[in-house]
């Protein structure tokens, strides 16, 4: 059933005046030939459909609207080899070693700071062991003076618990680099978590939209880490009790390590991670804090 009024008393009209990206409802589609996508998105059919087989469909069980995106990891090659179905906005240039390496080259304009990204998905899988679907979104910049790409901004959100029924769910955007607007911003959608896929998985999302009214102010002096740089243990120090959860991500904007701290002083081990520069964003009461650190 359609749940047009459900979807106002969530999301609320105003966000849907404010900025958001191209076909963010799925209801426009490129059907032809080897292609089949969400007009203005990339998708693994782009390589799946060369061998005979689709991962990304238009779906009429939609939670709004006459579609909504249905994404599936299938086995390919002998052995077989999960290949996690995907969509992301924009053009996937074929750059990078992985397909989630190429998601820093998609994505579209957009010069716009939103506070997190909004949505509603279905998730089931016939997999052996728990399978994850997996949102991610990249705000990002050109620096004409490097001639690099920077991360603005970055969220994302495994979804771990399947559901039958359209569920509504938001991806927090953590701010890596708090006085720079980025230009563009890359939104993808996998059926499985990339970095570890498994078969089985169809996941379906529709109407997606971004917030712009929550706060990016991070509230700095609410916890601190120790040392930087880092070679064994990093130590987060909060003035709260609460449990928080947190995220590391690499330089590239990859989530390497998830979890929670609910102590004053809490450790974690950073023996195994590469030496480079990492961020570590807390999701606490207070809002998203986030902070740069480096693994020697």
């Amino acid at each position: 059933m359609k749940r047009v009024i459900i979807l106002f008393l969530l999301i609320g009209s105003f966000h849907l005046s404010a900025q958001n990206i191209h076909n963010s409802g799925f209801e426009d589609w490129t059907i032809g030939g080897f292609v089949q996508k969400p007009t203005g998105w990339s998708t693994s059919n782009e390589y799946t459909a060369t061998v005979g087989t689709y991962t990304v469909h238009p779906d009429s069980n939609s939670f709004v609207g006459n579609y909504a995106v249905k994404i599936q990891t299938i086995d390919l090659g002998t052995p077989p080899v999960p290949y996690p179905g995907f969509v992301v906005n924009g053009q996937l240039v074929p750059t990078g070693s992985n397909d989630f390496q190429k998601l820093l080259y998609a994505g579209e304009p957009f010069p716009y700071k939103p506070f997190k990204l909004m949505g509603f998905y279905k998730f089931k899988s016939n997999a052996p062991i728990e399978d994850w679907a997996y949102a991610y979104v990249l705000l990002k910049k050109y620096d004409p003076n490097s001639n690099t790409i920077i991360n603005i901004g970055v969220g994302s959100k495994t979804l771990l618990n399947p559901t039958s029924e359209y569920t509504y769910f938001e991806v927090p955007i953590s701010y890596i680099i708090k006085d720079e607007t980025p230009d563009s911003i890359v939104v993808a959608f996998y059926s499985t978590y990339p970095q570890s896929p498994i078969s089985g998985g169809e996941f379906w999302v529709d109407k997606i939209t971004f917030d712009y009214t929550g706060s990016i102010d991070e509230q700095q002096n609410s916890f601190h880490i120790y040392p930087n740089p880092v070679h064994d243990h990093l130590f987060i120090e909060q003035n709260t009790l609460e449990k928080n959860s947190f995220n590391i991500f690499d330089m590239y904007g990859r989530s390497i390590r998830s979890g929670y701290v609910h102590d004053q002083i809490s450790k974690i081990n950073m023996e195994k991670f590469n030496p480079g520069i990492y961020f570590i964003v807390l999701n606490s009461s207070k809002g998203i804090i986030s902070s740069k650190f480096v693994k020697e």
